[in-house]
């Protein structure tokens, strides 16, 4: 009986082993990886034309320094499988144009024999399995052609590197709108070059002065490096400022150091950030390993064709436009009349996400009037200005109280400043320019996110207004903001939920400009002190289908009210309640709803019962439905990324820009 008991014991701590090995191979091998997976933030790209996915110090392992045996393949084994679902799973949430890979590919590219170099680099094309479509970049790193230390780079090393992975020193045109320009960085900023590295040396030093003649100045440089360009010594700063100079890139990207940095620069005359990319491998012992993505905007540009005066100026303010983008006299012509740049993917539109950094717009002077399909001719001038949205001293502060998700933008100075909410529409996401201009212009301004942010939900069941009143609340609670109440600042779906949150607490809202309004849920119900509404069911028969995308005009006219199972609440809203000034401002337009029905729907609410002196309305003619800042350039039609379609909001470039400055 004890020989019996004993076996039963043993088989259950063999039982119980072997749970606790399926539990942490779980943990380790997936369920870690997934949990990093839930928490990357993927930047939005709705409006950018280039997505790229950098791969940095990955070094691969090698034979020569592996420990014998068994232990030795599964080092390898782990350090590849991770590698591989690592690159997988981003792949899995961010298709980019390119994968650039920053250098030190391999971990002994340097010291291999032949025949291991191509084992490894068989290892790394399994690893890096990239789908046909997508460009690949290769930079060389020491580790790959030598240039640390005492490691010497030779002929044959490079000879081989480039043959398997690409020329150290090239111009790689993606789309029709950027040059990455990759640099032998390893070769240029060594310290010491021996005897035997100069011809290597000379070959980078030749293709950095012929880059005036490879690089296409219509095209937006990218500068891509092993080595990060403050390594730079005395010696090596003349080259380095020619190479520069040439670029004038828009952006810089290096690896190497295996930690993420960012660094300004000011090398010449020439301003720009490189972002130092930390390595993927986490043989390197850092804490923190990762790959990196870029979305880099889009394009967008305009001409218009001047007769100068008699002292050969132009004054933009004064003289007529006689072609191009825009006619006539228009001081920001050339910036309303922007559209996206040809060879873009079709639907971007021009929305500024990081308010921190200004637009940077390039004003080119030819001698001729040409147009913008005439690339090949050479500006007689270049300049550069920028368009900032942040004015100084505004402060930015992240907002991440209680439910409340969104930025807040307050004014310089100590205040109290009257508060406003700014509500976006169907875009989702956090999107801050319109509260940063406003700060920018004394208010303390919320840009409140809502869906599709942070831990909130990328689609949810209903809108729960409750969220929207805490957010006020949070506001006109907070210190150097007048106490009193708030004012909303809506566009779209968010000039619903800023109609409904005064309907209902008219003790919170003061004022509301509602852009292009709605009246009803026509997407998803709300909900308010626990009740749920009805909702409104679009017309699809309604539906009209263009080359640019559709168009849901007539859809929401005809729209019938629906009832759900638990609703208790009217679809409709009650703006007759509302006991504050509201502004109601919309184009004629107006491809994606019949704002003109709406806006008279709601002004009818408000005069039945003798409140049609809270209502202004602003009727813009031959303005489309997103109605912007001034000078912002229309967006005719665009993706929705909520809906994955491509919709048409309508309106004229000339009477929609002056519909921007009137607002």
């Amino acid at each position: 009986m004890c020989m019996r008991r004993w076996r039963k014991y043993n088989v259950h701590i063999f039982k119980f082993f072997l749970v606790v090995l399926v539990i942490v191979l779980f943990t380790g091998e997936i369920g870690c990886f997934w949990l990093c997976f839930a928490t990357w933030r993927i930047p939005q790209a709705y409006s950018d034309s280039l997505n790229l996915l950098f791969v940095s110090d990955s070094q691969i392992q090698g034979y020569k320094g592996e420990r014998p045996g068994i232990l030795g393949y599964m080092t390898r084994f782990d350090a590849d499988w991770y590698l591989k679902k690592a690159f997988f799973m981003a792949l899995t949430c961010f298709y980019p144009d390119a994968v650039i890979h920053l250098g030190d590919v391999l971990d002994e590219g340097f010291v291999a024999t032949a025949e291991e170099f191509q084992e490894y680099k068989t290892r790394h094309d399994r690893i890096f399995d990239t789908p046909a479509g997508i460009c690949r970049i290769h930079i060389a790193g020491d580790n790959d052609i030598g240039g640390e230390s005492s490691d010497i780079i030779t002929k044959g090393k490079v000879a081989r590197f480039s043959e398997n992975f690409g020329s150290l020193d090239d111009v790689i045109k993606l789309k029709n709108t950027f040059q990455m320009v990759k640099i032998n960085s390893v070769s240029l900023l060594r310290r010491r070059p021996l005897a035997s590295e100069w011809d290597i040396y000379n070959n980078t030093i030749a293709f950095i002065d012929n880059l005036p003649s490879r690089l296409d100045p219509n095209r937006i440089s990218i500068l891509i490096g092993h080595v990060p360009l403050n390594n730079t010594s005395r010696s090596q700063i003349v080259p380095i400022i020619k190479l520069i100079e040439a670029v004038q890139p828009y952006h810089a990207f290096s690896g190497h150091i295996h930690e993420r940095a960012t660094i300004d620069h000011k090398i010449g005359k020439v301003t720009f950030t490189e972002h130092v990319v930390p390595t993927c491998s986490y043989r390197m012992g850092t804490e923190k390993m990762s790959l990196a993505v870029a979305v880099i905007g889009g394009v967008f540009e305009s001409h218009a064709h001047f007769i100068a005066d008699k002292h050969g100026q132009v004054d933009v303010g004064r003289d007529p436009s006689v072609g191009g983008s825009y006619s006539g006299v228009s001081a920001m012509g050339l910036l309303w009349s922007m559209k996206p740049a040809p060879g873009q993917r079709k639907g971007i539109r021009l929305m500024k996400y990081d308010v921190t950094k200004p637009y940077i717009i390039e004003l080119k002077c030819f001698s001729d009037h040409v147009t913008l399909s005439e690339t090949s001719n050479q500006p007689m001038a270049i300049t550069t200005f920028l368009k900032g949205y942040m004015a100084n001293g505004v402060r930015r502060i992240p907002v991440k109280e209680g439910r409340i998700r969104g930025t807040l933008f307050l004014p310089p100075g100590k205040g109290p400043f009257p508060g406003i909410i700014d509500l976006l529409g169907g875009v989702g996401g956090l999107v801050e320019y319109k509260a940063c201009l406003l700060a920018s212009h004394g208010f303390a301004a919320l840009a409140l996110a809502y869906f599709a942010y942070d831990d909130l939900p990328v689609e949810p069941e209903y809108f729960n207004l409750d969220y929207f009143a805490e957010a006020a609340e949070w506001l006109r609670n907070y210190p150097s903001v007048v106490s009193s109440g708030v004012g909303l600042h809506s566009i779209c779906m968010g000039s619903w939920l800023a109609l409904l949150l005064a309907s209902y607490r008219n003790d919170l809202v003061k004022a509301v400009v509602a852009i292009s309004p709605w009246n009803a849920p026509y997407w998803k119900p709300y909900r308010y002190n626990g009740k749920l509404s009805n909702v409104f069911q679009v017309e699809n028969a309604q539906m009209k289908v263009t080359d640019e995308g559709i168009i849901w005009k007539n859809c929401v006219a005809r729209a019938k009210e629906t009832a759900l199972a638990s609703a208790e609440l009217p679809a409709l809203t009650p703006v007759e309640r509302i006991t504050c000034p509201i502004l109601l401002v919309y184009g004629t337009d107006d491809q994606n709803i019949d704002s003109e029905f709406i806006t008279n729907c709601i002004s009818g609410c408000l005069k039945a019962k003798g409140k049609e002196s809270f209502c202004t309305i602003l009727r813009q003619h031959n303005a489309g439905h997103i109605i912007e800042p001034p000078y912002t350039p229309l967006c005719n039609a665009a993706y929705m990324k909520t809906f994955k379609q491509h919709w048409v909001y309508g309106g004229d470039p000339k009477n929609h820009a002056l519909a921007q400055e009137n607002t």
